[in-house]
């Protein structure tokens, strides 16, 4: 998972790498230490998760919020504050934040939101590549329909050819030799 980590109290953000460092050995985490340096890095990495200070100069945790969620939609947004503001939370949940941590940082609670966000991102995956299997299959499936019309409507009118070879019934050796002859065709085409 790539992680961005945007707190302008530089103790803090130590403290989320390390923490965020134990949970994964294989995400990539980076830090801004304000909200500046915080959006050209989203501007140039696509990531999973942003974990943002509420309150910081320049953007605040909220900007930066709404700024990730116009850049890239499926980034899970967790915010942090050091109050623990009820409307604040509310605020950043109607913006489309995952979740609202209050400081100081509890490294199991940090670890449990962490878990959480990687088991959805997985789950999203998971049915990204359900929805691709399923689109192909449906192509797949219609491409076999539309050659099997075909074939269908070539032994219909391989039936009518016969039909009206057998309605003639002149000579016998000569109907036998028409009909193997369409068959043979028919075959040669299917």
């Amino acid at each position: 998972m790539r992680i961005l980590c945007v707190d302008d109290d530089n103790t803090y953000l130590e403290l989320l790498r390390i923490i965020l460092t134990r949970c994964g050995t294989e995400d990539e985490i980076y830090t801004a230490s304000n909200s500046t340096d915080g959006f050209a890095l989203i501007k140039k990495y696509t990531f999973d998760l942003i974990i943002t200070d509420l309150v910081m100069s320049g953007l605040s945790g909220l900007d930066l919020l709404r700024s990730v969620k116009e850049i890239n939609p499926g980034c899970e947004v967790i915010v942090l504050s050091a109050t623990d503001s009820v409307n604040a939370a509310v605020k950043a949940m109607q913006l489309g934040a995952r979740d609202f941590i209050t400081k100081p940082l509890n490294s199991g609670v940090v670890a449990e939101k962490l878990c959480l966000v990687r088991d959805l991102i997985d789950r999203r995956k998971e049915a990204e590549e359900y929805r691709h299997a399923k689109e192909m299959i449906e192509s797949g499936a219609q491409q076999t329909i539309t050659e099997l019309e075909c074939k269908v409507n070539l032994l219909q009118a391989t039936l009518c050819s016969i039909k009206e070879i057998l309605d003639k019934q002149q000579d016998t050796t000569k109907t036998i030799a028409e009909i193997s002859t369409l068959l043979c065709t028919v075959q040669i085409q299917l």
